[in-house]
């Protein structure tokens, strides 16, 4: 019980953030929440299942890139969360 009332919580302060929060596993967008959405203009659909760097500012896309390496295979010093320019629906071609 007190694990399913865990989870309840953690996912109504996730679609409650006004932040975008978008999870990543294996290069691919799996879970996006409502701020992102509004935030970029892309629905749900569409992000989910695509590659992440589509979505990524091409001058942030190589230091992106390296830190994702990093992360993916343990490295200590590369960041869990970062600031990157990232391409909206309204202005960026994918």
């Amino acid at each position: 019980m007190a694990l399913q009332e865990s989870l309840e919580n953690y996912s109504f302060l996730v679609e409650q953030a006004n932040d975008g929060i978008v999870v990543v596993r294996d290069g691919q967008i799996k879970f996006v929440n409502t701020a992102l959405t509004m935030l970029t203009g892309y629905t749900v659909k569409e992000l989910q299942e695509s590659n992440f760097i589509d979505y990524i500012e091409e001058s942030e896309l190589e230091k992106v890139k390296l830190n994702y390496a990093k992360r993916m295979k343990h490295i200590p010093g590369c960041y869990d969360q970062y600031p990157v320019l990232s391409c909206y629906y309204s202005w960026c071609k994918i």
